[in-house]
């Protein structure tokens, strides 16, 4: 047992091995052999020791409280609460005992009886760090931030060697608005721990980098590989209603008659497959966290399923799907115009984009922020910007992308021979889309008229639109710049009354970028 102690491993193991061979029925080193395996991380190896140890004899608490362990890194969660609640039985003042089957129920969502078991806990064992910092685990899980900052920070003063808790304590202190504290904690965890790309993560959005335009994937593959086993039940405690408004709104558009293909971008544990799984012929899964989608395929629900980098994936399977789901995913993007190019490009025509994103209310020109909850929340009129530079259709408030020939022909946008030169195609921010006036698309053999511009007929001389009724918020521009804003946006056809001149010479093209990066300026002679 000494040279166990030491970490002298090896050696340790061949003398309990000895130990068995004078005496085969010794349950104790049975019991000693399971812990060294179960240290390893090698808990099939465990678990048969911890169980012979256990019917040599079945009244040591201790062999019950480490069989759960062993239990617990086999995610054999039920048996491993039945090893603990055991454990108890035979000793109630067993503080490890009571701690591990406390976050075990705390995984599962019940958070009284967690915190019930955590007060015993330290009712035996005073100023324990480890049960403080469970019990502020609990607080976290009800959101109550400022209470869970406390707790961590008291556990921390008493064992600031836990590297691990400064990432909880940072997360709380984060959502508590203590943001200073937050950054500190995290670059303290950095200076443990530099890669770690969960603390550089959470450290951009507490200090609001604006250089931040996307979570990396190795911050998505660790938090969420992390969360994985826990995932469901934790957002059951949060009462979780994205799968079901995502599930709600197809039903709108079209029949849950398995027809489709779908893909579910970013699937998860599969929160959302049971609902899509009415609509679907096909329903693909495709996610970056190898946990998650163990835990996805355990619900039998998807034909196929995925480890990729979505963006990646979507590229790679042009005109494939019927739908495409992106519940709670886009939320780790801040720049949007890759993915959502992406997704218009593995669209079927007449296909549908469905995804959640958090709204960013507060004043301010930034089109998107990294949250300190290490999401990104974005404003309305740069997600429909990005959609109508991709060439999609936001249904939900009927406003329309670029033109074309009808929905049927999108697969031929970015082809010449359906583009006409003498068109800016970049959407200004600043135009509605509907307005007063204007309420539906209109679509012509030209296949490039974007009504939410030229609502006027195209290549019918005619009186112009009077800007006050396409710009929003006309009144702070001076006459001058309203006309400007809709000679740009039409094109040289403006000056001209025309929608469009199909003899206009192209001579040079001038990018200059607004806050949303998608004006283009073209001059032509």
């Amino acid at each position: 047992m000494a040279r166990h102690r030491d970490g002298r491993l090896a050696e340790a193991e061949q003398m309990y091995r000895q130990a068995l061979r004078w005496q085969p029925d010794q349950p104790d080193a049975y019991h000693l052999l399971g812990l060294l395996a179960a240290q390893l991380n090698r808990p099939d190896e465990a678990l048969p020791l911890f169980e012979r140890a256990i019917a040599l004899n079945p009244a040591v608490p201790e062999y019950h409280a480490n069989y759960g362990n062993a239990l617990t890194i086999a995610a054999r969660i039920d048996d491993a609460e039945a090893a603990f609640a055991k454990a108890i039985s035979l000793r109630p003042d067993f503080p490890e005992a009571l701690m591990n089957l406390a976050t075990l129920r705390r995984n599962r969502g019940d958070l009284d009886e967690a915190e019930r078991l955590l007060h015993r806990s330290l009712a035996l064992r005073p100023d324990w760090p480890d049960a403080q910092l469970n019990l502020a685990n609990v607080a976290l899980a009800r959101q109550c931030f400022e209470e869970a900052t406390t707790l961590f920070a008291r556990a921390l003063r008493a064992a600031p060697t836990y590297v691990h808790a400064y990432e909880a304590f940072a997360r709380a202190a984060a959502r508590a608005g203590r943001l200073q504290e937050a950054a500190a904690a995290f670059r303290r965890l950095l200076a443990f721990d530099p890669q770690n790309a969960v603390a550089r993560h959470l450290l951009a959005a507490c200090t609001c980098d604006p250089h931040s335009e996307k979570a990396t994937e190795a911050y998505i593959r660790r938090l969420f590989d992390h969360y994985a086993p826990h995932f469901d039940s934790s957002l059951t405690q949060l009462q979780y209603q994205a799968p079901a408004l995502i599930a709600q709104r197809l039903a709108q558009e079209v029949a849950p008659d398995g027809s489709l293909t779908i893909l579910d971008a970013g699937c998860g544990t599969g929160l959302c497959g049971a609902l899509l799984r009415p609509f679907a012929a096909r329903l693909v899964g495709v996610d970056l966290s190898a946990g998650m989608l163990k835990e996805a395929a355990k619900r039998e629900l998807y034909d196929e399923l995925i480890e990729a980098e979505l963006g990646a994936y979507m590229a790679a399977h042009p005109f494939t799907f019927d739908v495409i789901v992106a519940c709670d995913t886009l939320v780790y993007h801040g720049r949007l115009d890759d993915a959502v190019a992406a997704a218009a490009k593995a669209l079927k025509p007449r296909g549908r984009l469905l995804f959640t994103l958090e709204q960013l209310s507060e004043e301010g020109e930034n089109p998107y922020r990294l949250a300190p909850t290490g999401r990104f929340c974005h404003r309305v009129f740069y997600v429909q910007a990005m959609l109508a530079a991709a060439g999609l259709v936001d249904a939900k408030r009927r406003r329309y992308g670029r033109g074309h020939w009808g929905v049927q022909a999108r697969d031929r946008l970015g082809d010449d021979k359906y583009y006409h030169a003498d068109r800016n195609w970049f959407l200004f921010y600043y135009l509605l889309a509907s307005r007063d006036a204007y309420k539906q698309p209109s679509y012509t053999i030209l296949g490039n008229h974007d009504w939410r511009f030229n609502p006027y007929p195209p290549l019918i001389k005619g009186a112009l639109p009077t800007p006050d009724t396409l710009i929003n918020n006309y009144e702070q521009f001076t006459q001058e710049e309203q006309r400007d804003i809709l000679r740009k946006a039409h094109g040289p056809g403006y000056d001209r009354q025309f929608s469009y001149d199909l003899k206009a010479r192209f001579l040079q093209k001038v990018e200059s970028k607004d806050g949303l990066g998608c004006t283009t300026i073209r001059e032509w002679r």
